[in-house]
């Protein structure tokens, strides 16, 4: 990360006479002047808290809302969780909350109406490897793909509809269609846990293990190199 600066404020802090310092400033002005120093270069901070207000642009992030478009999906703990930070920074004027999509945004207009933050929108940027010494071909070979091909790569949770997948994947079989589906991430769903098992009694039902491929959670390069 050629860009990232590393400030280590532990030195400073932790030897006596630094932590005398903190206590007297904290007990007598109610501000640790200390750290103020330390960070006195700081002009951006994420994910910060109250302890940091004299640092100017407060940054929060949220990554979506799936709990208040798909509430039956989470339990009423899970959805206050996940709903909490949102909460939080609604409520403060002098923060931005980054999200990374308009849908997002219109998401948190949305449910959280009236908030004071800011909010900007700064969409997920990919990074790829170099992934050119992958060996397609034997890959394709390894995990018995021989027909033209389209990938799905989403973790097997149910709110990701596999299924209008594989139901198209029946309508096209039964069409005379030659072609197969490789499917790869997690399968398992801590919230349905027996969710990856009906997918499986489905491709075995309508005899549709020729067309799928489920390949699992493999690895980055090879994903790429496939996709």
């Amino acid at each position: 990360y050629p860009y990232i600066k590393l400030i280590s404020t532990n030195l400073e802090l932790v030897k006596m006479p630094s932590r005398i310092l903190r206590k007297i400033s904290n007990k007598l002005l109610g501000k640790d002047l200390l750290l103020k120093y330390c960070l006195r270069d700081v002009g951006f901070l994420f994910e910060g808290n109250e302890s940091f207000n004299w640092i100017k642009n407060h940054f929060f992030c949220v990554h979506d809302f799936q709990q208040c478009r798909l509430p039956t999906f989470f339990t009423p703990e899970e959805s206050d969780a996940r709903s909490a930070l949102a909460n939080k920074v609604a409520k403060l004027p002098n923060v931005t909350l980054i999200l990374s999509s308009n849908d997002a945004k219109n998401d948190f207009q949305t449910f959280f109406p009236g908030a004071l933050c800011k909010v900007s929108v700064l969409r997920f940027a990919s990074s790829l490897p170099d992934y050119s010494s992958v060996d397609l071909e034997l890959v394709k070979h390894q995990y018995d793909i021989n027909e033209q091909y389209f990938m799905c790569s989403n973790q097997f949770w149910q709110h990701k509809n596999h299924w209008l997948i594989l139901k198209a994947i029946k309508e096209l079989k039964q069409d005379g269609r030659k072609f197969q589906v490789v499917f790869t991430g997690k399968n398992f769903d801590y919230r349905n846990p027996g969710y990856f098992n009906s997918i499986q009694e489905y491709i075995n039902e309508h005899n549709l293990s020729n067309e799928v491929r489920i390949l699992g959670f493999i690895d980055r390069d090879i994903q790429l190199a496939l996709g």
